[in-house]
């Protein structure tokens, strides 16, 4: 019993000190309302992310941007907002230093799955 104890005591003592690695990643915070909005797309909004849009930043497949490009269409999907870096607290590494933060600083709202209509002129 006195061997087990020891070794159970010593198992937590290792535990307690182990360190894991976590990534920290951009949540999407909360869906609020859909939207619906016509437009003319422009496939010289390109991000990373999608396509600027109206304010939004719309998550279109790339064949299907060059298709749309130039027309007159109409997007409706619900808005994701996505935290940037001014609504998080600023982080510091072990010597007190600011970490150097990736991602854009203000919040974007995203359209995830957007439902994409060509509007006839």
């Amino acid at each position: 019993m006195k061997h087990l104890l020891t070794l159970l005591f010593i198992g937590m003592q290792l535990s307690a000190f182990c360190q894991t690695q976590t990534t920290q990643t951009i949540p999407k915070d909360k869906t609020t309302d859909s939207t619906t909005f016509v437009t003319t797309f422009n496939l010289a909004h390109a991000t990373k992310d999608g396509y600027y849009i109206n304010g939004y930043v719309v998550e279109i497949d790339w064949n299907q941007a060059k298709k749309l490009d130039g027309k007159k269409i109409r997007i409706t999907g619900k808005v994701s907002i996505v935290k940037g870096q001014n609504s998080e607290p600023r982080a510091f590494d072990a010597d007190g230093n600011p970490m150097v933060d990736q991602g854009r600083t203000s919040d974007t709202r995203h359209i995830v799955n957007p439902k994409i209509e060509l509007i006839a002129d």
